[in-house]
């Protein structure tokens, strides 16, 4: 958490000094920089072997799939994950 703090400090600095930008860019800069929301960290299951495998279930990749479909499979289980989430809130 303290690292993404410093790094956060460390761009309100740079756009600070910018001298491209004019002061609506810099404001406009300035005020997405403040509402970033930031995760960090793992979920506290992550070293669990058994529930990361629950949690992977429906992934289904093998070792001689290649990695475009690896990629594909990866990419729309994970929009379907998030999909879900977003139907339960």
């Amino acid at each position: 958490l303290d690292m993404i703090v410093t790094i956060k400090e460390s761009m309100k600095h740079i756009i600070n000094a910018e001298k491209w930008m004019d002061d609506e860019t810099r404001k406009h800069a300035q005020l997405k920089l403040h509402e970033m929301l930031y995760y960090a960290g793992n979920r506290d299951w992550i070293e669990n072997d058994h529930l990361l495998d629950e949690y992977h279930k429906e992934l289904n990749i093998s070792r001689e799939d290649s990695f475009s479909k690896m990629y594909e499979q990866m990419y729309n289980w994970t929009n379907e994950i998030e999909f879900l989430q977003l139907l339960r809130k």
